[in-house]
């Protein structure tokens, strides 16, 4: 035998239990001390769990018949009727009246309501849904507190069990429904005011007047509910107003209460983001995205504006004009915005929140776009990519979302289907699957809220030769617009194809006479634009047609049609001229590399450095360099790998500097894998010995996965230990890094030299 503790209502009683099989056994004569109860809280191990004892047996059959007699407090009031909107409901079971507080039965008033009930039974609640009007909380049985918008709301009683029926107190429930409520003639009346203020995807709770609570003993009680969320404090202080993304610290005098309601001065802010906002007389009108919304101080509604329609929304709340400053009741100025309201109470700050209503994909000439629709203002992050699929996420900072939480298969075009969750209490995060690779430019911002557009890819560019002409073809994988023009000193023939993304190798190298090389970038980002550049030798006559996908470029052929190496030998000093060679800048944006124990500094630091000194050193050279990263970004192995043989690259570096868990490693190594590798990795290796005069470690064969996927010759230099402090102090001298790039470019040198 043990000793628990069994819990009710805050009171503590001990009792003998034991175990028998998986049950837990409690001594009948302790349960006399609970003779009032059914729902018992037994505290084992530091964990409460919830145990409903059901009494089903009969009296007759136990000693102590007084244990399970019924509440004395409760009155069946079997002559009181209930009607809701002026219809009368019909009551399975009679009205309750406990401690002078009616109940009602649950189940019976949902018809009217048009709401379902749905009983959790593991963690012993109910949820309770209606759609007149649309709300939705949770009810736990013996708790004085019912659950709405992730907020618990204190009830006068709590809810309890009466013959097998779910029994709630009427003034608490239809209060937060937004229902007034009355008692006569035996006749409790209960009437729409108006929906809540706040509705039910919002994260804030509702906010009430006065609510005049059910006649008892011949008196009418009034209380007022104070506004859970947007109260007012007793010390001063400035709130936080998020509007989407952005915050405004609103200041004393930005904002007041009255009557427990929050009014702000919305007029500055709401027109840095779009609004417009006009005063005439008694009526301030906001104008967004050709709607119009016109607020009155002397009417308790708003007014709604567009070419279509004109509807009315009931606000008791009225704006408030002080010395020529309008302040806006915040709750009325979202509800007719069609704004959500979320406030945290521990940080002082409250969200307005752009409600999405919908998603959809649209085909515009077989060009697809993914539209997110919402009344008000959206500001979409950055598009990222999804690791598990093809496709991408969106994050929408400052939305709440009421579209479909579920995945919408689509399968129309690029697009296999799409999802929208709520991510967080203030942002939403939109999944869009798709079939194939697709790349994809920002999300831009629209009217009717934004748009996800999936731009054009340029494929391929590709030089073919005939008789008497030069043809250049460039394909994508939709129709093609371009424009196309050409400059003097210096000679250039410029293509430009907007709103479309480049795939092609950044620079294609060419014999020909006419030009000597082909240049391509991604020009824009936003919206996109591809540019491909060709550095002519002299003025040329071209043409170029546009055929849907398809691109020609023709140049006529000249006397001279190839450069004059026919018959001839390259000199070997100038062997490294026009090759292209890709250098590769180890780690970079979230992977920072070895970390120096002297001043703390990155290995990416370092090796971007060295790299654009490499670049300056093979251009003054007649080499054509490519830069895998340009920035402090992440860059992926599989897309370092994928840039590097994209642009059929003649030889590529990877620069690193090495560290150690110990200090004492120091020395100058290169690494190769395969067999073409190791003649590129021994020149380098030779030329950094010599230079930097470190340790030689020698070149060395390893699995590395850019080596082992590169189609090119390729080396991973490694010239000095960061973690070595003497090693150490040399990198953090431009000197002696302009020393290892040196080196890098004497090897490269020596190697297309002797190839």
């Amino acid at each position: 035998m043990y000793w628990r503790t069994l819990t009710k209502s805050f009171e503590n009683f001990k009792c003998q239990t034991f175990y028998f099989g998986s049950a837990i056994y409690v001594r009948y004569a302790d349960l006399s001390m609970f003779s009032k109860y059914k729902l018992l809280y037994i505290i084992y191990r530091m964990k409460t769990v919830k145990l409903l004892i059901s009494l089903c047996f009969a009296a007759a059959m136990l000693p102590g018949p007084a244990i399970f007699s019924q509440d004395s407090n409760i009155k069946i009031l079997k002559k009181v009727e209930i009607s809701i909107n002026s219809e009368k409901i019909k009551l399975e079971t009679p009205v309750i009246e406990k401690n002078r507080i009616q109940f009602i039965p649950l189940r019976d008033i949902l018809p009217a309501l048009k709401g379902s009930i749905t009983y959790l039974r593991k963690d012993n609640l109910y949820i309770l849904i209606t759609k007149k009007p649309d709300f939705k909380c949770t009810i736990i049985p013996h708790y004085k507190k019912i659950e709405y918008l992730d907020n618990e709301h204190d009830i006068s009683s709590p809810p309890f069990f009466y013959k097998n029926r779910l029994y709630v107190p009427v003034k608490d429930l239809f209060s937060l429904l937004g229902f007034s409520i009355g008692v006569k003639n035996r006749i409790i009346t209960i009437q729409t005011t108006e929906p809540p203020s706040i509705t039910s995807t919002s994260t804030s709770k509702t906010v009430k007047k006065e609510i005049p609570d059910i006649k008892t003993r011949g008196s009418v009680v009034k209380k007022k509910l104070p506004p859970p969320v947007l109260t007012k404090k007793t010390r001063e202080h400035n709130l936080a107003l998020y509007f989407t993304k952005y915050k405004h610290v609103l200041k004393k005098n930005k904002y007041f209460y009255k009557n427990n309601v929050l009014y702000v001065n919305l007029t500055e802010m709401i027109k840095k983001h779009g609004y417009t906002v006009s005063r005439k007389k008694d009526f301030i009108t906001v104008g967004y995205n050709r709607k119009k919304y016109i607020f009155s101080s002397k009417k308790s509604y708003v007014t709604i504006k567009s070419k279509k329609n004109q509807k009315k929304i009931s606000c008791p709340d009225k704006i408030i004009i002080k010395n020529r400053t309008i302040f806006f009741p915040v709750k009325s100025f979202a509800r007719a915005l069609g704004f959500s309201i979320y406030s945290n109470k521990k940080r002082d700050e409250i969200h307005l929140l752009s409600k999405i209503k919908n998603i959809r994909l649209i085909n515009k000439k077989k060009r697809f776009s993914v539209q997110i629709l919402s009344d008000n203002i959206l500001k979409p992050a950055k598009p990222h990519k999804i690791h598990w699929h093809k496709g991408f996420y969106v994050d929408i900072p400052g939305a709440f979302s009421e579209a479909a939480k579920k995945n919408i298969n689509v399968n129309k075009g690029p697009v296999q289907s799409f999802m929208c969750n709520q991510l967080n209490k203030t942002t939403v995060r939109i999944h869009v699957l798709l079939k194939r690779y697709l790349p994809y430019s920002q999300i831009a911002e629209k009217n009717y809220g934004a748009e996800i557009e999936f731009y054009n890819t340029i494929t391929k560019i590709k030089e073919s030769i005939q008789k008497d002409k030069i043809t250049i073809t460039i394909k994508a994988r939709d129709a093609i617009k371009a424009s196309v023009w050409s400059t003097n000193k210096p000679y250039r023939l410029i293509v430009d194809i907007p709103n479309s993304i480049s795939d092609l190798p950044q620079i294609i190298r060419s014999r020909q006479y006419i030009y000597k090389r082909i240049r391509t970038s991604q020009f824009k980002n936003n919206p996109p634009r591809t540019r491909i550049v060709f550095d002519l030798v002299k003025k040329n006559r071209f043409s170029y047609k546009i055929n849907g996908n398809v691109l020609k470029i023709t140049f006529p052929k000249t006397k001279k049609t190839v450069l004059s190496r026919a018959g001839k030998k390259t000199k070997r000093l100038n062997s490294i001229k026009n090759k292209v060679i890709v250098i590769d800048a180890g780690h970079g944006g979230r992977d920072p590399g070895g970390v120096s124990k002297i001043d703390g500094s990155y290995e990416k630091k370092y090796t971007l450095d060295i790299a654009y000194r490499l670049k300056k050193l093979l251009s003054k050279s007649g080499a054509f360099p490519i830069m895998v990263r340009k920035s402090d970004k992440t860059i992926r192995l599989r897309q370092r790998t994928r840039i590097v043989n994209k642009n059929n690259a003649d030889a590529m570096v990877s620069i690193h500097i090495n560290s150690f868990f110990k200090p004492y490693a120091k020395g100058t190594e290169c690494y190769y894998y395969k067999k073409k590798d190791k003649r590129l990795a021994k020149y380098i290796q030779r030329e950094l010995v010599r230079d930097l005069k470190l340790s030689n470690n020698g070149t060395k064969r390893a699995r590395l996965y850019l080596l082992r996927n590169s189609k090119m010759p390729a080396t991973l230099v490694e010239p000095a230990f960061i973690t070595n402090k003497k090693e150490a102090k040399l990198l953090r001298s431009p000197a002696f890094r302009q020393k290892i790039a040196n080196s890098i470019h004497k090897g490269l040198k020596k190697y297309f030299k002797q190839k």
